[in-house]
């Protein structure tokens, strides 16, 4: 569940002030964002690993000169070419500069994101950006972590990048609940006043790919799901709700297979294909429940 008052992780200061959202995710538009929830940051552990490694190639490369320089004193006995020892240690330092300038660079372009009741902010040197959950139509899963979302196709996606942000199993599990409690009951009343909604999916393909390499392109065309009161349409595919039974998930195949009240499959696609599937199945019990 997700605590209503107390933040889980602030900054000592508290949180830097917060602009009011709007749906491009300017502050043009006066909204109310709640009360924070949450904040989180870059990944202590993902730091000390690299700058660790880092640190590990510089001294293998100071060791490797030290001892280069002890055998053309004499100091050291070494039957070889001494310059090899100097070329060795030199390589293994620059190979340490090389990965503390990497961690350096994708450490401090890294946003800080705050959770609100009622939004997501995006916060870094190279973005500032709130969006209010009931507005994020694309929240995509990597199969192995990882998030990126999107209020609607022409604003940007923002990424979370698993290994790299505090905490994020907690900010996935949040971020993924308050999208379905704010966004599926609005979209539940569309549904009920006769509206057709859409769900962006993943080509099969392009879902394989991003589940070996999670990468950031995702400049690729999209296929819709639709859902109304009465029935989904899957491609050329159409299911009454009513005999929808389950979307059974496969973590070995990648698989996630709809199947009908008879036990029979319906529809199978890529795990990760459909987009805000939460939210999609909210709407689908909630239909359900109203028969």
């Amino acid at each position: 569940m997700i605590p209503s008052n107390d933040p889980l992780e602030t900054a000592p200061d508290g949180p830097p002030p917060i602009p009011q959202s709007s749906k491009n995710g300017r502050c043009d538009v006066q909204l109310d964002n709640g009360q924070l929830i949450g904040k989180y940051g870059q990944s202590r552990s993902f730091r000390i690993v690299l700058y660790g490694l880092a640190l590990l190639f510089a001294a293998v490369g100071v060791f490797g000169l030290f001892l280069g320089m002890q055998a053309a004193s004499g100091a050291l006995r070494f039957d070889g070419d001494v310059s090899v020892l100097y070329k060795a240690g030199a390589g293994s330092i620059g190979v340490a500069l090389l990965i503390a300038l990497v961690t350096w660079r994708l450490t401090s372009s890294l946003p800080a994101f705050y959770l609100y009741e009622n939004a997501i902010r995006a916060a870094g040197p190279k973005v500032d950006r709130v969006d209010r959950y009931e507005d994020i139509e694309d929240l995509f899963s990597f199969f192995w972590g990882g998030l990126v979302y999107r209020a609607n196709p022409k604003a940007p996606w923002t990424f979370i990048a698993a290994n790299r942000i505090s905490k994020y199993a907690q900010l996935r599990d949040y971020f993924t609940e308050l999208h379905v409690k704010k966004r599926g009951p609005l979209l539940l009343n569309r549904l009920a006043a006769g509206e057709t909604i859409r769900f962006r999916c993943v080509p099969e393909q392009v879902a394989l790919s991003k589940s070996m390499v999670a990468s950031r392109d995702m400049n690729f065309e999209t296929y819709d799901l639709e859902l109304n009161a009465r029935s989904l349409k899957i491609k050329d595919k159409v299911i009454d709700v009513q005999r929808i039974g389950e979307f059974r998930g496969n973590l070995w195949t990648e698989r996630c297979q709809v199947i009908d009240i008879d036990g029979k499959l319906w529809h199978s696609l890529h795990l990760t294909a459909i987009m805000s599937p939460k939210v999609l199945l909210f709407l689908i019990v909630n239909l359900q429940g109203r028969h």
